[in-house]
């Protein structure tokens, strides 16, 4: 049974939060209940006709219980006992995550300063969160991925979005580079596969500025008309080749 202390903290070191960041918490558990329901618990209970793990069903009561706990009285401070940290981690590093990507599909949509600086501002209270010294000292709740519970096709079938299906728009000046438009749905797609495959992603970063100033040997139309093509050419190649898999008989592979 999952307990919370509120009103007046038992233990000095446990983090205690107002009212206004009570009903945060309370959000940011709720958006993390879901994300369970929608990549864990419905699809392998879907896959499986109603079959669930016991894992996955006591992880979902554990989440459940704390959302309602986290809502019991919203008008009180709450402090969280030590035991339930390494939950409230996790909801914190989910929020932070959705967030992030929020900002960035609404980067795209305006140019605007001040509305650039209030979408910044939105993970102002999760950063606040996140510099307290119990969340650096508190361990993650570990996550299952659904691969553990379902084969990579199975999982591939009940997932609540379609991998794969974005057509690709190539950049009108090299056009072997994809168009800028769709990095965020690519990276979110990347993030899914990476998370089936219980593998990191990496997103590097060149500015070819960098490059022009460089190679002073050359003029800018050179640089763009010559250099730059071949140069952009070989690194999308390397970016984007991929392997496969196969097996042979019961133990020889390719």
């Amino acid at each position: 049974m999952l307990s919370l202390t509120i009103g007046e903290a038992r233990e000095e070191s446990m983090p205690v939060f107002d009212p206004e960041q009570r009903r945060r918490l309370h959000r940011y558990s709720s958006d993390h209940r879901m994300w369970f329901q929608d990549w864990l618990l419905n699809p392998v209970s879907k896959a499986l006709l109603g079959i669930l793990p016991s894992r996955l069903s006591n992880l979902y009561a554990e989440i459940q219980e704390f959302e309602d706990l986290l809502g019991g009285n919203l008008g009180e401070a709450i402090t969280v006992e030590e035991r339930h940290l390494p939950l409230l981690k996790r909801v914190l590093l989910y929020q932070k995550l959705h967030q992030a990507e929020k900002q960035e599909e609404l980067r795209y949509k305006s140019a605007n300063q001040e509305i650039r600086k209030k979408i910044d501002a939105l993970t102002e209270s999760v950063d606040q969160m996140m510099a307290q010294e119990w969340f650096i000292n508190a361990r993650e709740l570990s996550m299952p991925s659904i691969t553990e519970f379902l084969t990579l096709q199975a999982a591939y079938e009940v997932l609540p979005v379609a991998i794969g299906s974005i057509s690709s728009k190539y950049d009108e000046k090299f056009r072997i580079l994809q168009s800028q438009a769709d990095f965020l749905p690519r990276l979110h797609e990347c993030r899914i596969e990476s998370w089936l495959r219980g593998t990191d992603i990496s997103v590097a970063f060149i500015d070819i500025d960098d490059f022009k100033t460089f190679n002073t040997k050359y003029t800018e139309s050179i640089v763009d008309g010559g250099l730059l093509p071949q140069l952009m050419q070989t690194l999308e190649s390397h970016v984007y080749a991929h392997g496969w898999a196969y097996r042979f008989g019961g133990d020889e592979y390719i």
